[in-house]
This record gives C-alpha cells, structure tokens and sequence, in this order.
C-alpha cells in the first residue's frame, strides 16, 4: 500500500481545522501550534504541505493529558 492510499476513519459531523484554527481554539499563536506538530503532541493530518486537525482528535487529547 503506498502512503497516499492511506485510508482514515472519518467522522462527518466533526470540524476540521486548519492550523489557524486550531492555533485560535487552543488560544496559542501559529508558531506555537506547529511547535506541538513537531514535538507530536497533537494529532494532525497532512494533505499535501497543509495540516488539518479534527476538533473532536485536539480535544481528546487534552483529556488525556
């Protein structure tokens, strides 16, 4: 299976965030949320060179810390 074809479960109901937003719903500046992305500690999705963040994945993450 190559890397593209990676499939991902999906929840339609949930909002997808770009960087930007998810940076605002933290209430943390863009180069902070990118500093999270690099240590791994958000879950994230990359289409290309952009990120999206499921709200649903940002806040079960905080509840597990």
């Amino acid at each position: 299976m190559r890397k593209s074809d990676k499939q991902v479960d999906i929840d339609l109901d949930d909002e997808l965030m770009t960087i930007k937003d998810a940076a605002f719903f933290f209430k943390i500046d863009i180069q902070a949320m990118y500093k999270r992305v690099q240590r791994q500690k958000v879950k994230y999705h990359k289409v290309g060179s952009r990120l999206y963040f499921f709200k649903k994945e940002l806040i079960a993450g905080v509840k597990v810390k």
